[in-house]
């Protein structure tokens, strides 16, 4: 089986009319390729949110302080789920306690048989952010983790490409959120992302791209739009 995953940014997801244009982009995709994984950011401004609602309790650690978290990227799936229903695509989601991704020290495993499963039936949305640890409890993988996410079950389906979608068309030199773009690359290495994110630069969360470089695994940063930019073992072209 020849999987393909897709991260959705929560900067792509800021009202119900972008659930249902990326949900139009994910169901053409799906009728030409089958076996899709869609990691699920929250949408943008909702992880503040509860972190806001959170700091009434002076709580921010535990068992109920990353259930709270989690919220936002399961409210995404489901609203994305919907949007995908309503045009006749079938949706299986893998999200929070069921996400079937367990963090073990430094490395990550993954419910193999529970994915393959559900490839063969519909489109797999999964909340990015959050996975499993020994205990089964929720832990985070850190601010703009859904990165991390995509990355790990790309690694581990072998996935014949791993796109980042984001609000931008790829990475740029400079970091966009702050400032006007600088030049923009059409191909990049990971030791040259690495030091882009080091620097600051938030296209890419900086755990992801350590793992990527750890494990030498390439993917794309994109837009719904453009070929993006391509990450791996290569030179970086401007």
């Amino acid at each position: 089986m020849v999987v393909y995953v897709k991260k959705v940014g929560g900067s792509l997801l800021r009202s119900e009319a972008d659930y249902l244009i990326i949900a139009d982009y994910l169901a053409r995709f799906y009728t030409k390729h089958k076996a899709l994984v869609v990691v699920v950011s929250a949408q943008k401004g909702n992880t503040n949110a509860l972190i806001q609602q959170a700091a009434r309790y002076s709580v921010k650690q535990g068992a109920s302080y990353e259930l709270l978290l989690s919220l936002g990227e399961q409210r995404s799936c489901a609203f994305l789920g919907l949007a995908l229903e309503s045009l006749g695509a079938p949706v299986r989601i893998f999200c929070g306690f069921h996400v079937g991704i367990y963090q073990m020290g430094e490395t990550f495993q993954v419910n193999h048989e529970s994915y393959q499963q559900a490839l063969q039936k519909g489109i797999v949305l999964v909340s990015g952010f959050h996975v499993l640890n020994n205990q089964h409890q929720l832990v985070n993988l850190g601010r703009g983790g859904s990165d991390l996410t995509a990355l790990v079950l790309g690694k581990a389906f072998h996935a014949k490409h791993c796109d980042l979608l984001k609000d931008v068309p790829g990475v740029y030199s400079t970091d966009v959120t702050v400032g006007p773009l600088g030049t923009f690359f059409k191909t990049i290495s990971w030791f040259d992302l690495k030091q882009l994110s080091d620097k600051g630069a938030t296209v890419v969360q900086s755990q992801a791209v350590d793992f990527a470089l750890k494990h030498r695994y390439s993917f794309t940063v994109t837009d719904l739009n453009g070929s993006g930019t391509q990450v791996g073992d290569q030179t970086s072209l401007r």
